[in-house]
């Protein structure tokens, strides 16, 4: 297995530390995407 990943840093200036991490599987061709997450906004929405 082939394993690259690539780490990334987001929201310092704003005060809200974000890491999102991707992996990538050469040989079997797969993506995973990773990080830790918190809720700010939670409902519904209708369109016409």
């Amino acid at each position: 297995m082939t394993l690259r990943s690539v780490r990334f840093k987001q929201g310092t200036v704003m005060g809200r530390d974000g890491r999102i991490t991707i992996d990538y599987d050469d040989d079997a061709h797969q993506v995973w995407i990773g990080g830790a997450a918190l809720t700010v906004i939670d409902g519904t929405c209708r369109l016409p």
